[in-house]
């Protein structure tokens, strides 16, 4: 992801495990060594060296500790200096110890002077390195970092490289202890400075090898407790995360705070630098509510212990911005980019990549946002730190392609055209071109052409073509773990293409992956349990994923000996090798595990052909997408289809979709902002293509998942009279773009009923809890379940058994089955009665994902366990996803039962998707809080006129007109009360 928050925390554990513990602190006496400060003629030198040392140990590290830590190794700086040794020069102290003095200058953010006095020293000490080799060793990793970071990379990566082979040439008997931890310490540095410095000139796989090399050169050598070595664990996380090997890094993420928590105080730079990394990586496996609450915590820890002024501070608001970034939560995440980048530029100058970072981020939010003048403003000021021979690929990858599409929005697509040239150039300068990158280069270059040349639209429409291929080769899985505001930004230009050219093939491919990763969750969460449970499995699944790199690394080989002019037959041998590997992977899975495997298969997408043929007459399907920059559109009916983008851009439909929301929940007048979202989704075009159409089926991404389209108008000619949605159309949302089911009819007088009604509270509500003590932050991290004292709060729903009862009349009394108190159980799950039910009623609480601790998915409350068996009393999507259901309906009688999976974006992809993967045909679900006798009607209402003529989409569409004119209840007209149902049908 250009600049990525990941390498943000890396730097951290950098200043953490080698400029806090082992940069250079000379220590007891080796034989052979003439200037060892145990000799008598050195003594006044080993009191100074003494001091440093006890300084160093202390676990303060504020700025004011740093400064005294310099000036006691400045005072033995200044000593050794004066100590004429080898017939009139300095002791080499004088060199040693100004690589600690460079060591704490780092932290302090001063990489200038830092990286002056490195130069020196490590230059100074060169004749002494058999004396000094790990503090030698040390200077020349921390030189690395500082190389890189001043945009010398490659030359860093030389330097370090050779430095690192030189010392690993040393004999044991060479290699003397002259450092705080030892030679160790000093090899596990030279490892760690080549994993970054190769993370940031395109070595993706070399940056692995090292990285997993410096954990295990610190855990031989100080145990897998020691606050170094967690940092390592934390690092090779951080590495495994952009190799894109997930399960791994969570694996290793947590590694690091189980053991940060046990035997490290939370005072330690370490215990906060673990949490962040574990948040980073959750929130890269799409889970970024559970990232928020780590990141927060991490962010606490930092601002009581280290202060709010230093690099480690400016490390966490950046990772926190981040976050909010990938929740696009951009109105947060704004200020804390700028903050970070002010803290970032203060400590470390204006070249400092990491303030680079910030920036880019904060440019990126201003393209988002629609404010293209302000992006392209930034992406210059960018530009000229960078530095046109800056040899960091990272940081080009983070601002090119939003700079190219910034310069062609404001009318400047030949200043585009160069800017994306450039970029394709600096990608080719790796050895290991990203083919993700190299095509999305192609493409920008292609869409600049295309503004003033028409002709240049096809190859447009080629190149995003390509991109999209790759990621449906990467699939929705991956995809979520990935960056995800780079692949919305791939997925946003292919749609921006595809309307510019009408491409209806190309949009729906689009949005077909950028719903596929918004949707993945749950999905997600099941094959972990799977491949938990079956080692094979996980063997086979990540065999599977490392062929598909092999492919993309084979691909970006050949599309880079294509564009460079050089001869192709090697790159595409190699190509048709990991082509071939990664087909027998995949058969073997297919072989070996044909349930994953026919899961796997479900989550592919039928063609617009498949879609057309699935509807009937008088369907047509709407999907609206806020992807990046932009909001599309793709009108499917069985004639043809329409791609299209809104006016307004992503913030401006999102503006409208939130105040609608807002108004409708608060009870304010929804007219005039239903009117105005209604014409920037219902142009002209859109509505013709509707005029005969009685049934409409959504399909919405992102947040306008949580839009309640019923409450839109009809815009209809002046003077007409105005229609809601719902009186014109019979509206069905779905969750993906699944051809429609067309099951068998059934016997509708048949159906089998079961509800949930009423369940066995976890407490009495009535009562009042005791305040909940304040806890240690490691408590948090033993919680392994929901909160029971919560959920002990929430109220009983005694009503909803009446709710239940009232709709079981429409079925046989030995067809139904209502399940209260005790019985509306996780257990009662299991039950054949359940598992064969045509309807099913949940009456209950919903909650949203991160609504309280211990559950950070979205989820029913049923009854309260009664002991054993291993159940919480919490329904979560990923348990629904386990069930085994044959439901033709499942109403969700509960609040916010639409709620996604990811916080700050309600979605469809939560309880709703989980639901589908069990079996489940057609959900009735709420976008918000709803009355008691509200949801009762609508249930009741709905069911029966389904019981009539089988029309999931119209029965409700009848209800919801018979609650606003017929039912009597208080306030039934009020958008507020009847607009959040929706249904969600295949």
């Amino acid at each position: 992801m250009g600049f990525r928050r990941d390498l943000v925390a890396s730097a951290g554990r950098y200043v953490t495990a080698l400029a806090l513990a082992s940069i250079a602190v000379p220590a007891a006496a080796q034989p052979g060594n003439p200037y060892d400060t145990e000799r008598p003629e050195f003594a006044e030198l080993a009191e100074l060296e003494d001091r440093a040392v006890g300084l160093m140990s202390r676990p303060q590290k504020d700025a004011e500790a740093r400064t005294e830590i310099i000036l006691a190794w400045r005072a033995l700086q200044d000593a050794a200096s004066t100590m004429l040794v080898d017939g009139g020069v300095p002791h080499p102290l004088t060199h040693a110890a100004g690589i600690s003095v460079a060591s704490q200058l780092y932290t302090l953010g001063e990489n200038a002077e830092a990286r002056a006095e490195l130069e020196t020293a490590i230059e100074g000490l060169r004749p002494y390195r058999a004396y000094y080799p790990a503090t030698w060793a040390e200077g020349l990793a921390l030189l690395g970092v500082l190389m890189t970071q001043d945009g010398d990379a490659d030359a860093a990566w030389e330097f370090v490289r050779v430095g690192y082979e030189q010392y690993l040439a040393l004999g044991p008997d060479e290699i003397t202890p002259d450092s705080l931890n030892g030679p160790a310490m000093a090899k596990s540095n030279l490892e760690f400075a080549l994993a970054e410095i190769a993370s940031r000139t395109g070595r993706a796989a070399e940056s692995l090898v090292y990285q997993k090399a410096s954990l295990d050169t610190r855990e031989d050598a100080l145990g897998p407790d020691d606050p170094d070595t967690i940092a390592s664990y934390y690092s090779y996380a951080g590495s495994l995360r952009r190799a894109g090997r997930m399960d791994e890094a969570e694996k290793m993420a947590r590694t690091a705070v189980e053991r940060a928590v046990a035997h490290i105080e939370p005072s330690h730079p370490t215990y906060a630098r673990s949490l962040e990394m574990l948040g980073i990586v959750l929130s890269r496996s799409g889970r970024p509510v559970e990232a928020t609450d780590y990141l927060i915590r991490a962010l606490e820890l930092k601002r009581v212990h280290e202060g709010p002024d230093n690099l480690i501070f400016a490390y966490g608001i950046h990772n926190l911005g981040t976050i909010l970034l990938q929740r696009e939560n951009y109105a947060a995440a704004a200020p804390l980019f700028v903050e970070a980048e002010a803290l970032f530029r203060e400590k470390q100058g204006e070249g400092s990549p990491y303030a680079v970072g910030s920036l880019a981020y904060a440019a990126q939010i201003d393209f988002v946002e629609g404010r293209p003048e302000e992006a392209v403003g930034r992406f210059e000021a960018l530009e000229a730190r960078l530095g046109e021979e800056s040899t960091d690929i990272d940081l080009r990858r983070r601002i090119a392609p939003e700079y190219v599409r910034a310069l062609i929005a404001t009318g400047a697509p030949d200043r585009a055209l160069a800017v994306a040239t450039s970029f394709r150039a600096r990608l080719l300068e790796s050895d290991q071109p990203d083919a993700l990158f190299l095509r999305i280069a192609n493409t920008l270059i292609a869409r600049s052409r295309a503004v003033n040349d028409a002709d240049a639209t096809d190859e447009a429409v080629a190149q995003a073509n390509a991109i999209l291929e790759l990621l449906s080769r990467r699939g929705a899985a991956r995809m979520y773990g990935s960056s995800s505001a780079e692949i919305r930004g791939a997925l946003d230009l292919a749609m921006e293409i595809a309307a510019i050219a009408g491409d209806a093939d190309l949009m729906l491919s689009a949005m077909q992956l950028l719903g596929g990763s918004e949707i993945s969750a749950a999905t997600l969460r099941r094959d972990a349990r799977r491949q938990e449970a079956d080692p094979r499995l996980a063997d086979a699944i990540r065999a599977l994923q490392d062929a598909n790199d092999a492919v993309e690394r084979a691909d970006g080989a050949v599309l880079a000996a294509l564009l460079k002019g050089r001869q192709t037959e090697e790159a595409r041998a190699a190509h048709a090798e990991a082509m071939a590997r990664h087909e027998a992977a995949r058969s073997h899975l297919a072989a070996e595990f044909p349930a994953w495997s026919s899961t796997d298969a479900d989550r592919r997408n039928p063609g617009l052909d498949d879609l057309r043929a699935s509807l009937a007459e008088g369907e047509a399907i709407l999907a609206v997408m806020p992807a990046y920059a932009g909001t599309y559109q793709l009108l499917v009916d069985r004639d043809g289809a329409l791609a299209s983008a809104t006016a307004g851009g992503r913030a401006g439909i999102l503006s409208l979709a939130r105040d609608l929301r807002g108004d409708a929940v608060t009870g304010n007048g929804v007219d005039r902002t239903a009117q105005a979202l209604s014409r920037a989704i219902f142009t002209r075009n859109v509505r013709d293509r509707l005029s005969d159409k009685s049934s409409l089926r959504i399909i919405a991404g992102g947040a306008l998942a949580s839009l309640p389209f019923s409450l839109l108008d009809w815009p209809e000619e002046r003077g007409a009279t105005q229609q809601k949605l719902v009186d014109r159309f019979a509206i069905s949302n779905r969750s993906g773009f699944q051809a429609v089911r067309r099951a068998e009819p059934k016997d509708r007088r048949l159906a089998r009923f079961v509800g949930f009604a009423d369940p066995a509270p976890f407490g009495d509500a009535t009562t009042p809890q005791p305040a909940e003590p304040t806890r240690g932050i490691s408590s948090y991290f033993d919680r392994d379940g929901p909160d029971t004292s919560v959920l002990a709060r929430l109220p009983r729903l005694e009503a909803t058994l009446a709710e239940v009862r009232d709709v079981a009349r429409f079925f046989a009394p030995a067809s139904s089955t209502i399940l209260v108190g005790a019985e509306a159980s996780e257990e009662a799950l299991a039950q054949a009665s359940v598992r064969e039910a045509d309807v099913i009623l949940f009456a209950t609480h919903g909650l949203v994902a991160g609504e309280i601790e211990g559950v950070a998915e979205p989820a029913l409350v049923l009854a309260a366990p009664a002991g054993g068996g291993g159940e919480d009393g919490v329904l979560t999507a990923s348990e629904v996803a386990e069930l085994d259901l044959a439901a033709e309906w499942v109403i969700l009688s509960a609040c916010d039962s639409a709620a996604g999976m990811r916080g700050g974006q309600p979605a469809f992809s939560g309880l709703a998707q989980a639901f589908r993967s069990a079996g489940a045909g057609a959900l009735l679900v709420t976008h918000w809080q709803v009355r008691d006798d509200v949801a009762a009607f609508v249930s009741r209402e709905t069911l029966r006129n389904w019981r009539e003529h089988g029309d999931k989409a119209r029965a409700l569409r009848e209800a919801l007109i018979a609650l606003r004119t017929d039912s009597g209840l208080p306030g039934a007209d009020e958008p507020s009360v009847w607009g959040p149902f929706a249904l969600i049908e295949d």
